[in-house]
Order: C-alpha cells, then structure tokens, then sequence
C-alpha cells in the first residue's frame, strides 16, 4: 500500500538500524523532510518493486551510518530532491539503479555527501539521472555509473566534486551524458 511520511520543523528521529521505507511493497512511498528536521540511521532499505519520492528542503538533514543499495529490481524509481540547504549525508558507499531508475536533483545550497564510491546502472536496464542547479555533490572516493546501465547528467550550476576516479562507461559501453551548462545574464553559453 501507499506510505506517507512528513517531518517538519524540530522533528528529531534517531533509528539505531535499518530505515526501511517502500521496502517489499509495490505501493509508492513518500518522505517530505523540511524546516529543521533530522534522521539519523544506522543504514537505509527502500522500494523494492515501487516508487519512493525523497524531498528535502529548508535545513532538513539525513545522516546514514552505513552503506546504502537501493534500485534492486527491474521497476523500481526513487526521485530524492534536494533544495535549500538540505542536507543527505551517507558514511559509506551508495550503490543505486541496479536494475530500477534512480533520479537525484540538487539545487540552491543543498549538499549530497557520499563517504565512499557513488556506483550504479549494473544491469543494462538501470537509468541514473542526476540534476543540479547549485549547491554540492560530493563523492569522496570512486564515481562508477553505466557499468551496463545508463547515466545521464545534467549540471547547469553548483559543485560536482570527484574525490577518486570517474568512470561514466563502464563494462557495457551504454550511452552516457554529461551536459555541464554556464549561465551569464540569464542566457546560456
């Protein structure tokens, strides 16, 4: 079935194991995070089969103690938005679009932090679109999207940073696009 879940203002939630959300449903799955709200967890399970939609705004922060998979199955869709200066902070690697589309759109001064590698597409049906009109992303060790699957970037703004290799074909040779835009007075370059 469908799961909603809000979290505004002071909002605090500590979960000391796993978040699962849309884990195991087909049924969509939504989480808006705004104001100060805060969640702090020892890892993170999501849809599996479904749809789960991560919004982020204000100065909603999300610290993951672990490493996070998700994108398993071959319909699966997470949309995770990130604006203002919203936070998404991940100890360890993020492995997404396996099979599923994963799509991460960052914008204002919002950070996306990945303490590890940032790996996805590994089957030839897996799709990772990332957006960004400000703020960062930031990678710490190794950028490997499009083993088989698909990766598409758009960056029209904001800081993209690399800390180890950026590998954006990987064994297939899918296609891959990196489309980086400057702005000057409202036109682009």
């Amino acid at each position: 079935g469908d799961q909603f879940m809000i979290l505004i203002g002071d909002a605090n939630v500590i979960i000391s194991d796993r978040w699962e959300i849309g884990a195991d449903g087909g049924g969509p799955a939504t989480v808006d995070m705004y104001g100060d709200a805060q969640v702090v967890t020892n890892g993170f399970r999501g849809f599996e089969g479904g749809t789960t939609t991560f919004n982020m705004s204000e100065n909603a922060s999300l610290f993951i103690d672990n490493d996070v998979e998700w994108g398993d199955e071959d319909f699966d869709l997470a949309i995770i938005t990130l604006s203002d200066n919203a936070s998404f902070e991940l100890t360890d690697r993020f492995r997404v679009a396996n099979h599923g589309t994963t799509e991460l759109h960052v914008s204002g001064n919002a950070s996306f932090f990945v303490d590890d590698d940032l790996r996805g597409g590994d089957n030839d049906d897996g799709l990772i679109v990332i957006t960004m009109s400000g703020g960062s992303i930031e990678v710490a060790d190794t950028l490997e999207i499009g083993d088989d699957g698909r990766c598409d970037i758009d960056l029209t703004g904001g800081t993209f940073t690399i800390g180890g290799e950026a590998k954006l074909t990987g064994r297939g040779g899918q296609h891959n696009t990196v489309d980086q835009r400057r702005r000057a007075h409202g036109r682009q370059r």
